[in-house]
């Protein structure tokens, strides 16, 4: 069963909740990342990827491997995960079969004026 994820607005700060923590996407899966606590006209307008380190025997994020935003929508991070818009928020599929990886996303959702960019969170990713 695909993970639920959700930036959650409270008191001014936004953070991204995952149950499982961290999220794991087997091939195939389909999540989609939603708001709370923002207005109706908030969206995530980026998703960034960064690759895992390993620090202190600890997931560690490390190096931006690539960015999706709603300006360029058809432009894909890396090749295991398709991001698309929806409505206000994103969708993330695992698209690739192959590899067990760990990676790191971020997002910015921008609501009005204010911008929020929550601490990027791991996701695993799972072969089929």
């Amino acid at each position: 069963m695909p993970p639920t994820i959700t930036v959650k607005l409270e008191n001014g700060s936004a953070t991204i909740i995952q149950d499982p923590d961290p999220a794991t996407l087997n091939f195939g899966d389909t999540v989609t990342i939603g708001l709370s606590g923002f207005s109706k006209n908030a969206q995530i307008t980026e998703v960034k990827i960064y690759d895992n380190a390993t620090v202190n025997k600890q997931d560690a994020k490390g190096s931006l491997i690539g960015t999706w935003s709603r300006s360029n929508p058809n432009s894909e991070p890396i090749g295991e995960v398709t991001i698309k818009e929806a409505s206000n928020s994103v969708t993330l599929e695992d698209t690739d079969a192959t590899s067990d990886e760990k990676y790191w996303y971020g997002l910015t959702v921008v609501d009005g004026s204010q911008l929020f960019n929550p601490d990027p969170e791991l996701i695993v990713k799972k072969q089929e």
